[in-house]
């Protein structure tokens, strides 16, 4: 274990992300391909305007060494270049991200030594830094590790307080007992490099039609009154409004907001229109390095859209886990975006179904709500609904629905929701850096979760190298059971297949895998 100090004033955190780094809004990443330098890394366009990819030759990848040498060159070149700079995600602080060059193929101590350089470029330059693991097994090692592994007093969520963390543990329970469930809003997608919302109506008056003066008086009406005067000009002009929309917002990067949420594996809803958060989830397998927003984008879905896959939940109840109801519409399905006033005017007549599907479960799930302002009418609608049966006669809230994140503490927003909710903020003023804290906040509750399972590599060879004393002697009298696994009258009896349930468990390698040496 490395020994203990204090970070530095300004220090960044490192985040572990069960996905791809090259789909992530990050203001630096490291790719490897051929066409890299020999030696070391090279700024590939240093007139990028936002994400600046650093190259390096995936042949100089192929150690342990290597691999450590080639990150850390790339840590001091996007480290010293982002150094006090702002982000152009505008997140709190610059994102530098790596991936994982060997996939189902790294050791441990691979692991060990580059979670250790992460930690050193934090403190020192003052970024995040997000190590991006797409394999669920690397991924899980990872998160024990960085426990031990993180150089700072108080661990490597240093900055979460004891409040935070009772917090936290509140919505651990409802994770382990099957009724947590994620609501987020355009504050998850904020550093995606996609338009703000006042920023996407300037598009679309722009596109529209609208002169300078125009767009200028537009600006000054009603969020839902701008897109009913832009849609008449679009119709006008033989234009049409909703495919104008899905185009400002499909080619937005996930935020590492995204990825925590999705790698929670837990059912969600969400009034944005983007795809962000299914693409987080989908750039969690294995992709070539180099392979860019297009590659990861062609990979299978691995979320649920709904309504429109509905059948596909009724079919295989287990995938409600791994699905996302889209209040507002989505980029799929342009007709569906919720956009003017006559849109949400019709919202009860046209989509009933999703309001009750929401409503339940407010009624029956611990609803963590992150990135939402709680001012969109349809929700306040449901909500206000699922009061009438969770409320005693004399107004008294029988339990709460959920939890509020909300940045900036505000005294009147707490007592407007506490009734309802429980509320969490991360500052008390923008001066305590609150977006920063809230991601790490994310990082943390994720964590919780992945660390529970810690043992489930236990009978992979390629992490025997950073097995513990009492490990290692667990694994080596698990391996008489392993043996077994070559007896055909064994492995037909009935507890087989349980004894082989509990060995998968702990990592055991598949049939035709050696075991390895512990």
């Amino acid at each position: 274990m490395p020994e203990t100090r204090q970070p530095k004033a300004g220090c960044g955190h490192v985040f572990l992300l069960n996905c791809s780094h090259e789909g992530l809004a990050a203001d630096a990443i490291l790719i490897a391909g051929d066409s890299g330098p020999a030696t070391g890394v090279a700024l590939k366009d240093a007139k990028a305007p936002l994400t600046k990819i650093y190259e390096t030759n995936k042949a100089n990848l192929g150690s342990e060494e290597q691999f450590w040498a080639v990150t850390q060159a790339f840590l001091q070149a996007a480290g010293e270049a982002q150094k006090d700079a702002k982000s152009v995600f505008k997140r709190a602080k610059p994102l530098l991200a790596i991936g994982c060059p060997h996939g189902e193929d790294i050791a441990g101590s691979w692991l060990e030594g580059t979670i250790g350089l992460l930690y050193d470029a934090a403190d020192q330059y003052g970024v995040d830094v997000a190590f991006c693991l797409p394999e669920k097994t690397t991924f899980k090692v990872s998160q024990v590790l960085r426990q031990s592994l993180c150089p700072f007093a108080g661990g490597p969520h240093w900055m979460i307080t004891e409040d935070l963390k009772q917090h936290a543990a509140r919505l651990q329970y409802a994770r382990d007992s099957d009724s947590l469930y994620i609501f987020f809003g355009a504050g998850v997608s904020f550093p995606s490099g996609l338009p703000s919302w006042g920023g996407l109506l300037a598009q679309l008056a722009e596109t529209a039609g609208f002169d300078e003066d125009s767009r200028k008086h537009l600006a000054e009406l009603g969020f839902l009154d701008q897109p009913t005067l832009i849609e008449e000009r679009m119709v006008e002009a033989g234009k049409q409004l909703k495919p104008a929309v899905a185009a400002c917002v499909k080619d937005g990067k996930y935020t590492p907001g995204h990825a925590l949420l999705a790698a929670m594996h837990v059912p969600a809803a969400t009034t944005n229109y983007d795809d962000l958060y299914e693409f987080a989830a989908k750039s969690a397998a294995m992709v070539p390095s180099g392979s860019g927003l297009e590659g990861i984008r062609k990979l299978p879905d691995k979320i649920i859209r709904l309504p429109w896959s509905s059948d596909e939940i009724a079919s295989k109840p287990e995938l409600g886990n791994r699905s996302v109801l889209k209040l507002h519409g989505c980029v799929h399905a342009p007709e569906s975006i919720v956009l003017t006033r006559r849109d949400y005017m019709r919202y009860t007549d046209d989509r009933q179904a999703l309001r009750g599907m929401l409503q339940e479960t407010l009624a029956v799930k611990h609803m963590m709500i992150c990135g939402f302002s709680m001012t969109d009418d349809n929700v306040q609608m449901i909500i206000d609904q699922v009061r009438k049966v969770t409320y005693t006669q004399d107004g008294e809230s029988k339990c709460k629905m959920g939890t509020v994140m909300t940045l900036v503490e505000n005294p009147l927003f707490t007592k407007l929701w506490d009734r309802d909710f429980h509320v969490v903020s991360f500052g008390k003023s923008w001066a305590d850096n609150p977006a920063w804290k809230h991601d790490c906040f994310l990082d943390y509750v994720a964590s919780q979760y992945w660390t529970q399972t810690n043992s489930s590599w236990l009978l992979q060879p390629r992490f025997a190298d950073i097995l513990t004393p009492s490990e290692i002697k667990i694994a080596a009298a698990l391996q008489h059971l392993v043996k077994l696994r070559e007896d055909p009258e064994v492995t037909s009896s009935a507890a087989w297949a349980k004894v082989e349930t509990v060995l998968n468990s702990l990592g055991l390698p598949k049939a035709n895998e050696a075991f390895g040496k512990l």
